[in-house]
């Protein structure tokens, strides 16, 4: 008898642990994986410097054995007075998770240094106009949520988007779950810190997440 009343007390729990498995959502989905473990999420990627203002920024990037390796020197542009920016994003258009709308927000795994420019801005495009008639970029400023085996993440919510073109705000749709579907290229860029210099970033890894964590700051180059 009581060996019965085990096995039914055994069943029981493994049907309701199934269930909560089944129901659980996903905590995160891979955009871009540049470790030697992630071959298969890799992504091929570009940089682009000073896209607006005509500056003399330049960068470059290169998939290293274990991390995409983007480095630079973001410089001051002459007749603005003022630092211009350099990008590293994903190469021409580009098919990406149709559910990243299920998730808060976008993070970014890269090494911990003091040889970044931050705060990193995070980007996207989705092939949204703006009602002004410009095509849209959306920015966020990242912050570090956690930090591990000398790597940190960076995160932005999705609610924290703006809709720019040129470097100014325009009228954007809003970032919701149809405008994420859309989503057809993605980067990192220099553009929130405001400051010149040189740099280098050790990207391993892009992802879209849920969290309820609250961001930290993360000390940015003096």
């Amino acid at each position: 008898m009581w060996n019965k009343c085990v096995s039914i007390l055994l069943m029981a729990m493994y049907a309701t642990a199934t269930v909560v498995s089944a129901s659980s959502p996903d905590v995160k989905v891979t955009i871009a994986d540049f470790t030697d473990d992630g071959k298969d999420d890799r992504r091929t990627m570009e940089t682009i410097n000073d896209p607006v203002m005509g500056g003399s920024s330049h960068s470059s990037q290169e998939q290293k054995k274990d991390f995409l390796y983007w480095h630079g020197e973001v410089k001051n542009v002459w007749f603005l007075k003022s630092p211009g920016f350099c990008n590293v994003q994903t190469a021409d258009e580009q098919s990406f998770p149709q559910n990243l709308g299920d998730f808060a927000g976008i993070s970014y795994v890269v090494n911990i240094s003091h040889d970044m420019l931050l705060p990193l801005t995070a980007q996207l495009n989705n092939g949204a106009w703006s009602s002004e008639g410009y095509p849209i970029t959306y920015h966020a400023i990242l912050q570090n949520v956690s930090s591990y085996d000398g790597k940190v993440e960076l995160f932005a919510p999705w609610s924290s988007f703006t809709g720019m073109f040129h470097g100014k705000e325009v009228t954007a749709p809003a970032l919701n779950t149809v405008g994420l579907s859309k989503v057809d290229r993605l980067g990192l860029s220099t553009f929130y810190s405001h400051k010149a210099g040189e740099f280098s970033v050790e990207l391993f890894e892009i992802f879209a997440k849920d969290t309820t964590q609250s961001p930290r700051g993360l000390r940015a180059k003096a």
